[in-house]
């Protein structure tokens, strides 16, 4: 059997949450709350290197999929996404846990049509795209 050429690279790591000194264990929107703690400067550095490797290869979108639940997919993507705004980068997030999204609660907006609506045809997404001010 030939060896896969397809190489893994690390974009960086996220340090257990009770090891930043901030004393913050809830990463839900942390780069907002705590910016200068560690865990939002380590998304910080993460941001950095996945934008340099998107711009690199003219990648305009970016899939995060959590591997089971309570992994803290919904946690990273936010960060993530609130690092790539306050960036200046514009970022669009799309919830696609049927079962149990989250991304909703813990950006505070209100809960209404959304992706399979979409999909459906129900509605455009301009009727189901919501902005979050900050």
């Amino acid at each position: 059997m030939k060896p896969s050429t397809n190489e893994t690279e690390l974009l960086g790591l996220l340090p257990d949450a009770t090891e930043d000194p901030s004393g913050e264990i809830n990463i839900e929107r942390i780069v907002e709350r705590q910016p200068t703690g560690l865990i939002a400067e380590q998304f910080r550095h993460i941001r950095t290197a996945i934008l340099n490797k998107m711009d690199r290869r003219g990648y305009k979108t970016l899939l995060i999929a959590g591997a089971q639940p309570n992994c803290g997919a919904s946690s990273t993507i936010q960060n993530l996404a609130a690092s790539f705004a306050l960036n200046g980068r514009k970022a669009l997030m799309i919830d696609a846990n049927f079962r149990r999204p989250s991304l909703g609660r813990a950006l505070g907006i209100k809960h209404g049509e959304g992706l399979v609506d979409l999909l459906r045809h129900d509605v455009s997404a301009g009727d189901i795209i919501q902005k979050v001010p900050d």
